[in-house]
């Protein structure tokens, strides 16, 4: 059984049994999406080295063929990252 301590419960201090209390951090993540064209691989993996290098790490990754040989990639990036 799980029940909140003290007089004012504090919904992050979790008492499970005598003797063992769980902290647990709240954690708040930040995300944002990146839509972006490119020609090359080249091109697209600086653009997310870029973001790692700022703390944002890739989720979600889809890419879209060009229609005609030549044309571009239509690709979309979903990063996320903890909240500063």
């Amino acid at each position: 059984m799980v029940q909140l301590t003290g007089s004012n419960p504090d919904p992050l201090r979790v008492r499970v049994s005598p003797g063992l209390l769980f902290i647990l951090n709240k954690i708040m993540w930040e995300y944002k999406r990146i839509d972006s064209k490119f020609k090359t691989n080249v091109e697209i993996e600086s653009e997310l080295n870029k973001e790692g290098l700022d703390s944002w790490e890739a989720v979600y990754h889809n890419e879209k063929r060009p229609e005609k040989f030549g044309g571009d990639y239509l690709s979309t990036t979903l990063f996320k990252r903890l909240k500063k």
